[in-house]
C-alpha cells in the first residue's frame, strides 16, 4: 500500500479487541506503517501469533483459561504508556 505524503502512518499504531463473551482477545501493532506483531486468542487457544512477541507479553501471568483483559491492558500500557482510567467520565455529545 502506498501512502500520499500527507497521509503517512504514525510511528506506531495499536489495534485491540476485547470480547469477554466470546473469550476473544487480540492486538495488532504497526510500526512505521508495517504490521510488526499480531496476536489473537479465542476461547483459550492461540489463533494468530505473528511477529516477535513484545517483552511485556513474557511478564504477564496468563490464567489457565488463556489471555484475558489483563493481558491486553498490559500490552496497551506497554505500547502507549496509558492504562485504564476507571475514574474518567465521558459525556455524550449529540449534534443537532
Amino acid at each position: 500500500m502506498t501512502f500520499a505524503p500527507a497521509c503517512r502512518p504514525p510511528a506506531a499504531g495499536l489495534s485491540v479487541v476485547f470480547s469477554s463473551v466470546a473469550s476473544t482477545y487480540a492486538f495488532t501493532l504497526f510500526e512505521g506503517g508495517a504490521e510488526t506483531r499480531q496476536f489473537v486468542s479465542s476461547e483459550g487457544e492461540t489463533v494468530v501469533d505473528e511477529g516477535t512477541p513484545l517483552p511485556v507479553e513474557a511478564g504477564v501471568e496468563i490464567p489457565e483459561w488463556g489471555p484475558d483483559e489483563d493481558f491486553i491492558w498490559a500490552v496497551i500500557e506497554a505500547v502507549t504508556g496509558r492504562g485504564y482510567a476507571a475514574d474518567l467520565r465521558y459525556q455524550v455529545y449529540r449534534s443537532r
